[in-house]
């Protein structure tokens, strides 16, 4: 099952554990609001039509058969000894997820504030003990510390920030800061001010390139291979030998009539190539979709590093389709604000094939980036002012309310296991979006198509 978050102001990630089959399928419907007919139109100009949707894969886990020598000798070779401490830290990150995500629908409670210092003590102690001296290794458990000690900050001023900090007990309240305060002497003792102490601007784009470091350790490294490419040239080359075939032989045709040249004949050659040059992109394009219809546009070949064995390969499907093209299960999901008419469906289909390949020992994490700036980017950041009274209030002034305008979606991710080991799985979310970003994402019901 897929979790999701608001990764920034247009950002949705959805996450989840790779299952160990050799072949898995998930496929993300997006259902545009219904005053958003034309939206595939309008994206078609934007840079949703390039790279609509990101997918990551990192390491949370280590081999079996190197579990039982994490405490001793094995732990300290490299790359050994980073990539185990990166798959803590995202352990640990996904955790701490975990804890804010409560905070933010039930409220903030003194459970939380408990909950939230163990995972930062643990992980703490974790990390500090057993510290490498060996000097490549040690350049990384000081940005991997840093970076942690960033994260424990920023976890801790966004509790003490929440509206529901003064109605804490002054016990949790002193626990907290007593720990902040820990954090900060620690700091000092191990020299971080300088990497820690500077503009806010400056500091976040500096943890962003510690984590891009720490996550260098166990982000697969996919290979992208466009797929079409042989048939898109095929049908060019034989639309070319078509046009330029006829005109060849109209040529002849004139030279043997004693044909002389003329402007008629010059204007007559001119007019083939803006033909050849007005035809061929259009129907380049058809003739190709028509040869690949139903067939993947790109395959990713994941490692993880460049020269290690392959672990799986990757397919992405992308189009967009109409209601009647719709599965049972997804039609009965769609959501009240699907627009029936037109095929204005966004489908994106993912396919995972590890068979003849490594098996995956680790625990792989599967993420999903879904960028909605290309959608937000089409409404109005206009506020419309509307007007109302109370008649039955004869004291009452005439009241402003300001309106923005907002589209509504709906997101149905579909989990499918090809070798029929696992259930189909089938996850709905209720999205709201301005000019502005996504300010509600809500799970939405299920409706399960073998209880209808």
């Amino acid at each position: 099952m897929f979790s999701q978050k608001n990764k920034s102001e247009y950002v949705l990630e959805f996450t989840r554990t790779l299952p160990k089959s050799k072949k898995t399928v998930v496929s993300l419907y997006l259902f545009p609001p219904g005053e958003a007919e034309h939206l595939p139109e309008l994206l078609d100009r934007t840079e949703w039509n390039a790279r609509p949707i990101d997918f990551r894969y990192r390491v949370l886990g280590i081999p079996e058969d190197k579990k039982q020598h994490t405490e001793q000798s094995v732990s300290l070779l490299s790359p050994h000894y980073e990539t185990l401490r990166s798959t803590w830290l995202a352990s640990f990150q996904r955790s701490l997820e975990k804890v804010q995500y409560q905070i933010q629908q039930a409220g903030l409670g003194e459970q939380h504030v408990s909950r939230l210092i163990l995972l930062l003590r643990s992980f703490a102690k974790r990390i500090r003990t057993n510290v490498s001296s060996e000097p490549r290794q040690s350049r990384y458990q000081r940005q991997l510390d840093v970076y942690f000690s960033w994260l424990a900050e920023q976890s801790l001023l966004g509790i003490i920030k929440n509206e529901a900090w003064a109605d804490l007990p002054e016990t949790a309240q002193a626990e907290l800061m007593s720990y902040y305060h820990e954090e900060i002497d620690y700091r000092k003792a191990q020299g971080y001010l300088k990497e820690l102490d500077s503009r806010s601007a400056r500091i976040f784009y500096r943890m962003q390139l510690y984590r891009r470091f720490l996550d260098r350790f166990i982000l697969l490294k996919p290979d992208v291979i466009e797929l079409g490419n042989i048939a898109r040239r095929s049908v060019k080359a034989f639309i070319t030998t078509l046009i330029m075939s006829a005109f060849t032989i109209f040529i002849f045709y004139y030279r043997d009539s004693d044909y002389s040249l003329s402007i008629g004949l010059i204007l007559t050659v001119a007019l083939v190539y803006a033909l050849r040059d007005l035809l061929r992109d259009d129907l380049v394009k058809v003739l190709t979709d028509y040869i690949r219809k139903d067939k993947a546009l790109w395959k990713l070949r994941y490692r993880k590093s460049k020269k290690a064995p392959l672990l799986f390969q990757q397919f992405l499907w992308r189009s967009i389709i109409s209601f009647e093209q719709l599965p049972e299960r997804v039609k009965k999901n769609s959501g009240k604000w699907f627009f029936s008419a037109g095929n204005n469906i966004f489908f994106l289909r993912s396919e995972i094939d590890g068979e003849g390949y490594l098996d995956l020992e680790e625990n792989i994490e599967e993420s999903i980036e879904i960028d909605f700036k290309p959608f937000a980017d089409l409404l109005s950041s206009v506020k419309t002012p509307i007007y109302h009274y109370d008649f039955n209030d004869e004291e009452a002034e005439v009241g402003t309310h300001l309106i923005e305008q907002r589209h509504y979606y709906n997101l149905v991710l579909v989990s499918e296991d090809l070798k029929g080991e696992e259930p189909i799985k089938v996850q709905r979310w209720k999205l709201t979006l301005t000019a502005d970003g996504i300010v509600n994402c809500i799970v939405g019901r299920v409706i399960e198509p073998s209880k209808t």
